[in-house]
């Protein structure tokens, strides 16, 4: 009895022991999970003045930092002279680089204070003005080579990509001019997402979602689906120091391929280049790959920004042709940009077609 009863206690406390350690297992895998995938946030409720930035023109409203990416991000709102505020989104270490930036207006019926004595973190996003040269010719080069309809009518049937969410300026620019459209976000980092939503006044609806998951690999699951679209835009972007955007990973020569496939055929694909170092030398090697694959591409070089922005489509052009073609390019901007408002904006910057 007594050896009976010493393994019964024994076997009890071993019972106790393998619970606890289950327990604890579980524990450790939960806190993973929430460090990965919830949004850890630096924030003070209190007043946006409390994160201080040293600037008066500028007032810090977040900071988070991405156990996926590794990266930090800054959202702050700008106030310039005239009263007019921006909201612009940063990561850290490319400073000087913003990543998004959208208009705000003061909500309806609130007080007529000065921005800077307004709480600017309730004031909305006005995603019809465009502030950034190089999403504003990302917005224009489809619609200037037809890939994108100008007018409504094909707006039910038209289907957009666009990987790399950041402000979702240019998204949600389409989709408030275009509600009709079928619009596809691919953002990878599930922070950057809950950012845009939380400060960047992001809709999701039949007509716009958001999806969490990597470009590259989500391009090549709908390249092999036979999914297809009227404009892929490629304004994805990591950390590397000569060329941050697009991310290396985009212009291997596999994934130009699936991002090729993807499209219809009056399609386009659209790359946002931003070389840091050595200008020319980085946009010429971008542009050799894109026409390596591509018979046609337009290519657009910002006055005031970094950017180039090139739109490639997948038919040739003749060469009796060329000259009339630009010139309905050259139209198309021209009804665009007033269309837009964007006729400041867009003031001295060139565009070429090459073929």
């Amino acid at each position: 009895m007594i050896q009976l009863s010493r393994r019964f206690h024994l076997s009890r406390s071993i019972s106790r022991k393998f619970r606890f350690l289950i327990c604890l297992i579980l524990l450790i895998i939960l806190t993973k999970l929430y460090y990965e995938y919830v949004p850890q946030w630096e924030y003070d409720e209190s007043h946006p003045e409390l994160i201080s930035t040293g600037d008066p023109d500028k007032v810090a409203i977040d900071k988070m930092c991405s156990p996926t990416s590794h990266s930090c991000y800054s959202v702050i709102d700008l106030f310039d002279k005239s009263g007019r505020v921006r909201r612009a989104i940063y990561t850290h270490g490319f400073e000087k680089d913003f990543e998004s930036m959208v208009a705000l207006v003061s909500p309806k019926g609130t007080t007529s204070l000065p921005a800077k004595e307004s709480d600017t973190r309730i004031w909305e996003v006005d995603h019809r003005e465009i502030l950034s040269q190089y999403v504003a010719a990302m917005i224009l080069e489809p619609l200037m080579l037809a890939a994108i309809g100008i007018e409504h009518e094909r707006d039910e049937s038209t289907s957009l990509l666009v990987i790399g969410l950041g402000g979702g300026s240019l998204d949600m620019f389409f989709h408030k001019q275009k509600p009709k459209m079928n619009i596809t976000v691919i953002e990878i980092d599930t922070l950057v997402n809950n950012l845009a939503h939380r400060w960047f006044g992001i809709e999701e609806n039949e007509h716009r979602r958001t999806i969490i998951a990597d470009g590259v690999e989500f391009m090549y699951k709908a390249s092999i689906e036979g999914q297809k679209f009227d404009a892929v835009f490629i304004d994805a972007c990591d950390t590397t120091r000569e060329m941050p955007c697009p991310a290396k990973v985009f212009l291997e020569e596999k994934v130009l391929e699936n991002a090729k496939s993807l499209l219809k055929t009056m399609g386009a694909l659209i790359v946002n280049v931003l070389p840091l170092i050595d200008e020319d030398e980085n946009v010429g090697k971008v542009k050799q790959k894109l026409l390596s694959k591509f018979p046609t591409c337009l290519s657009m070089v910002m006055s005031s920004e970094l950017n180039t922005v090139f739109a490639c489509v997948n038919y040739s052009l003749e060469k009796e042709n060329r000259k009339s073609t630009y010139e309905l390019i050259q139209h198309r901007f021209q009804t665009l940009v007033l269309r837009y408002n964007l006729h400041a904006l867009m003031k001295d910057v060139q565009f070429t077609l090459l073929n």
